[in-house]
């Protein structure tokens, strides 16, 4: 809510408290993926993963949290990770477009990195 109105300031407040509450309650699934769900709203894909790799773990089946991992991990340059957990969100909710178009993504990107080590072979 304070990132739509771009309160950055208050949602890092949020998410300090939120994760205050989770050295109490650590095994509270919804908390952690409202965490993660913060972090990724706030652009921080990052510091996102910890806690919805840890909803997951407790059980989280939401497409959106595989999705967010996802992307995360393409920010980063983890394709293969990142390819893995778009599979993932396209396996759980086959119609929306964004999975499809971030696994495309991915296997683009993989593919010309592929290309790009066959021509340096050849080269060499």
């Amino acid at each position: 809510m304070y990132i739509i109105a771009g309160e950055t300031e208050k949602a890092e407040q949020t998410a300090d408290e939120i994760e205050k509450y989770l050295t109490r309650y650590p095994n509270f699934l919804l908390v952690h993926l409202n965490l993660g769900y913060l972090y990724a709203r706030m652009k921080e894909f990052g510091k996102a993963r910890i806690p919805l790799l840890r909803a997951i773990e407790l059980g989280d089946y939401h497409a959106r949290s595989f999705w967010h991992l996802g992307y995360s991990y393409q920010l980063d340059g983890e394709w293969l990770l990142a390819e893995m957990f778009y599979r993932e969100a396209n396996k759980r909710d086959p119609e929306n477009p964004e999975w499809i178009n971030g696994l495309n993504q991915m296997i683009d990107a993989q593919n010309k990195v592929r290309k790009l080590q066959v021509k340096e072979v050849d080269t060499n």
